[in-house]
This record gives structure tokens, sequence and C-alpha cells, in this order.
């Protein structure tokens, strides 16, 4: 299998417009400024038109787009341009970055969600490379400006029997999205989890993350974060990739 993989701004609109025939050139630059947006905007509405639309409580199906539709068939999905990652994905590692889902919020912000490969020279845990993908969303207002952003879903897509795995649940409340993420890792090699590349049952680490997204404010807070230990086994579905379950 191949090996895949804000910033903050204002203007102040300046005092000109007391006498703009005194100052000719400051009318002109903030013209342009103006121009400048309303060709973002146009732009934004465009990269949005590569999105499948989901509605905010259909993320719980975001697992089994990952599963079955994303991971198995990675060399099908559309990559990002590059023109778009340029304006809309500052900050973020897009070597290989593919469409995903549209969601608007309550709020009309909008949460773009991509599916975003992490080569091995990128992931790396108690020594270990590890190359993984994860479902990455970003929220950003109605004009294209990056606001924050989280990440669920992850799996290690080497064609190897996985260390690490994330599952993701969501609750939809009145002005908060929260999100539970728990992450799984054997936190050892590929030959030492599994010996003879068989089922084996583990004690992996688990580490489960909650946190919310506030409507009112765009911005994700984080609540809680427990660490633990948990028994698993690596399961070979056939229409799932290979990952880490719970054994209850």
């Amino acid at each position: 299998m191949k090996k895949y993989n804000l910033i903050n701004y204002f203007w102040v609109f300046p005092f000109f417009l007391i006498n703009c025939s005194q100052n000719p050139t400051k009318a002109v630059d903030n013209k342009s400024i103006i121009n400048e947006q309303q060709f973002i905007n146009k732009d934004f509405v465009r990269f949005q038109s590569n999105f499948k639309t989901m509605t905010l409580d259909k993320f719980k199906e975001l697992g089994d787009e990952f599963n079955k539709h994303y991971l198995p068939n990675e060399d099908s999905l559309i990559t990002v341009e590059n023109k778009y990652k340029r304006i809309f994905l500052i900050k973020v590692n897009t070597d290989y970055i593919y469409y995903g889902f549209k969601t608007e919020l309550p709020n009309k912000s909008i949460v773009l969600t991509f599916l975003n490969h992490n080569g091995e020279s990128k992931m790396r845990e108690n020594g270990v490379v590890i190359d993984t993908t994860f479902f990455t969303s970003i929220v950003y207002n109605n004009s294209g400006k990056p606001l924050c952003s989280f990440r669920t879903f992850g799996s290690n897509l080497t064609g190897e029997p996985p260390t690490y795995n994330m599952t993701s649940t969501f609750e939809v409340e009145k002005n908060k999205l929260v999100i539970n993420n728990y992450e799984y890792s054997t936190g050892k090699s590929y030959a030492e989890a599994v010996p003879s590349g068989k089922d084996a049952i583990l004690i992996a680490n688990l580490v489960v993350t909650k946190y919310s997204l506030d409507f009112t404010t765009n911005k994700i807070n984080m609540i809680n974060r427990v660490r633990r230990k948990a028994k698993v086994i690596e399961t070979y579905p056939e229409s799932y990739p290979v990952y880490l379950k719970l054994i209850e």
C-alpha cells in the first residue's frame, strides 16, 4: 500500500472615510481588500462544492464511512487541489489529503471533514513509526476563515497489523457537539504485537479524550482525558481494515 499521507487576521476600517480626497491611496488599498474578500468568498463556495453533505446528527456515521468506504478505496478518492490547500488549509499536513464531508452548524459556520494521511515520518509513538490516517475536521466561518479543528477516527494504513487506531462517538447538545475519542495503541512493533501474523489478545494503552465544539464561540473545549490499559484483539474482517477491537 502506498504511503499517504490560523491565521487570525483582522483589518480596521481606516479613518479615510472622514476625508477620502486627502488620502486616495488608502481608499484604493481598502477597495482591494474588499475585492479580495469577495474573491475568497466565491472560492470558498467552489471549494465546498467538492464535499458530500452530512448533517450534524449524522456525524456518528463517520465511523462506517471511514472503515467501509474511505480506507479500502483510498486510491479512488479525490485529492484536494493545491490552490485550495494554500488558501484554506494553513498549518495542516496536506501531503495526502482528500475531500470528505460538509456540515453546517447551527450558527451557520461550516465544518469540512477531510481524510488526512500522515506518512510514517510524521507519526511516532514510543520510538515506533506509525503510518496513520485520520478524519480531520476544520470549522470555517462563511468567508472561509479557519476557526478551529479536531480529529476523529484514525487507523494505521501500512497494510500490516496496526499498533494504533482511534474510534469516536458524538453527542449533539443544544449549543455544542460533544466528541469522545478512544485511542488504542500497543506501543509495540508489528512483530512484537502480533506473533506469526495471527489474531492475538493484547494489552493496549487506551486514551479517552472528551471535548466539545461550542457553537456559540466556535472553540474546542477540553472536558477531560483519561489514560488506562485495555484488553484488545487484532481483527481482520472482510470489509474493514485491520483494527484493534476492545474485548469487553
